[in-house]
C-alpha cells in the first residue's frame, strides 16, 4: 500500500470511487454538483490517495480551519475496507507539517 499526494490524473477515479462509496454508504449524504471540485476545496493544505497495485482504493483531504486543520474527504473503496487503509491515510495526514 502506498499513500501519496493526490495528483490532477487522480480526479477521475477519485470521483468514480466516491460515487460507489456514495451508493453503498451514503457518503457525502448529498452528491455534490461538481464532484471534482468538492474533493479539492479551497482551503485545502493537501490531498492524499492509497493506491493498492495500480488503483487507488482511499482518498483524504485536510483542510485549513481558523488556526487548525480538519480532516475531511476521506472515504475508501467498498471493496478494500477492514485493511487498515482508513488508517494510513489518517496517519499520513496527521505527518503533514512535521
Amino acid at each position: 500500500m502506498l499513500v501519496r499526494a493526490r495528483g490532477d490524473e487522480d480526479l477521475g477515479v477519485c470521483v468514480e470511487l466516491l460515487w460507489a462509496v456514495h451508493e453503498q454508504a451514503v457518503y457525502p449524504i448529498n452528491w455534490p454538483a461538481d464532484p471534482r471540485t468538492w474533493l479539492t476545496p479551497e482551503n485545502s493544505l493537501g490531498c492524499w490517495v492509497a493506491v493498492s497495485g495500480a488503483r487507488v482504493v482511499g482518498h483524504v483531504v485536510l483542510t485549513a480551519v481558523g488556526d487548525g486543520a480538519e480532516v475531511e474527504r476521506l472515504f475508501v473503496d467498498p471493496r478494500a475496507t477492514r485493511q487498515g487503509i482508513g488508517r494510513q491515510l489518517l496517519d499520513r495526514v496527521g505527518r503533514t507539517g512535521q
